[in-house]
């Protein structure tokens, strides 16, 4: 075998290995993926929900490197509910201030209430921080605790 020959096999590997690693895709990424051909919904800066058909193209994959696509209608509505109730929550809120006031609230499913708690020196990624319990407890009132449960915690009474 001639040196040329030898090297457009080894190039010939590398392409074949380039395609295998990238239609494998990231296995650390559990976010869903449509297959080429398939349908996807996502929500548009503009607040629309819409479905488009997945080509795998440049334009798809910018998408889903930089915001959310869902399998279904449902679920993108559901992250347009709750990406609604976290501004509407970031009317009252602040951002965190390590040693401060930073009232937050969660749900306890046990209880099947929203608590209210201050966290000093934990900043948690999510959470939406208020001045005082009083403010977080009258933004949790104007945005509806109903909503807040179903769109944030996905619970529905």
């Amino acid at each position: 075998m001639t040196e040329l020959e030898e090297l457009k096999q080894q190039v010939s590997y590398i392409l074949k290995r380039i395609n295998e690693l990238e239609t494998q895709g990231d296995e650390t990424d559990n976010r869903w993926k449509p297959n080429v051909g398939e349908d996807f919904w996502r929500v548009s800066a503009g607040g629309d929900v819409y479905k488009a058909e997945w080509d795998n193209d440049g334009f798809d994959n910018n998408i889903f490197n930089h915001t959310d696509i869902f399998p279904t209608e449902e679920e993108a509505y559901l992250d347009k509910g709750r990406k609604q109730i976290r501004r509407e929550l970031m009317k009252y809120g602040k951002d965190f201030e390590s040693g401060g006031d930073n009232w937050t609230f969660n749900y306890n499913y046990r209880d099947k209430i929203i608590g209210y708690w201050n966290s000093k020196y934990s900043c948690h990624p999510f959470a939406i921080y208020f001045e005082s319990k009083e403010i977080a407890e009258k933004a949790v009132e104007e945005v509806g605790s109903e909503r807040i449960k179903k769109y944030l915690f996905g619970v529905e009474d």
